[in-house]
Parts: structure tokens; sequence; C-alpha cells
């Protein structure tokens, strides 16, 4: 599947708020000037770099964020395999995006061999740590998770 077709490319950022409240005010402050920066096309290489800087201190929400980049193209060029390597950092750092993003990648087999075992693993977790997608996917399913229709 071309990277264009997959309904990844209009992914957006959520912000976790899993994890927010044991997060210094100043860092998620830094963060959000970061967020503006990457949608501004004359301060998005400026963003990208201070995103990069914070996501390699192991910051999951920028980490989860250098995989958007990558994905969409932000301040660098579009890199599937570093979308990979960035949602399994943000995943395995707790971020319930990076875990979304990481099993849709598996499930798809997109920069990565599909795997439907680890893509269900990674759902399971991007549920867990309450994802709001998953919760609202969840809840139009039956128990089961199987289609009523089927």
């Amino acid at each position: 599947m071309n990277l264009e077709d997959s309904w990844l490319y209009q992914y957006d950022l959520y912000i976790d708020e899993s994890y927010i409240d044991d997060i210094p005010v100043e860092k998620l402050e830094d963060f959000a000037q970061v967020l503006l920066d990457l949608n501004q096309p004359t301060r998005v290489q400026t963003g990208f770099q201070r995103c990069q800087s914070m996501a390699l201190s192991g910051f999951p929400m920028a980490e989860i964020q250098m995989a958007m980049c990558y994905l969409k193209g932000l301040g660098i060029g579009k890199n599937i395999g570093r979308v990979v390597y960035w949602s399994k950092r943000a995943a395995k750092h707790g971020d319930a995006q990076g875990a979304y993003l990481l099993a849709t990648l598996y499930d798809q087999g997109l920069g990565i061999p599909r795997d439907e075992k680890q893509a269900a693993k990674w759902y399971a977790e991007a549920k867990k740590r309450g994802y709001r997608p998953m919760k609202e996917l969840s809840e139009r399913l039956p128990p089961d998770g199987t289609d009523e229709e089927t």
C-alpha cells in the first residue's frame, strides 16, 4: 500500500493525557511551542529540530510527533522506517498514541512486516492506556469485537 493512500497520512496529533499530570509545566509549554513552530511554514525546521531534541531525551509526546513529522514530511523528508522507529519508542515509553500508531503500522504492514499478533497487542495497549479513538471504536463494537452485521 502506498503511504499517501493510507488513512495514516491524514493522522493528526492527539495529546495523550494519561501522563500529562506528571510533566512539568515548562516542558509542556516548550512542547506547545514546538507544535506551533511545526505548523508555521517559516518555522517548521526550527520546530523539527526542537522536537527531535525533546524526543531524543525520551519525551514520549515528542517521540510520537517525530513519527508524525516523518509521516507527513514536516521539516524532513517522508520516511516510513523512521515513522516505525519513533512510534516504537513512544509506545515503549507509555504513549497511547504511539501504541495505536505502531499497531496500525503492524496491522497494515506499512514500513514493517504485517503482524496481526503485534497489531492486536499494541491496539490492546492503546485501549488500556485510554487512547480515545480506541475507546470510541470499542463502544461501537459488540463485546466479542466483531461487526454485528456479519
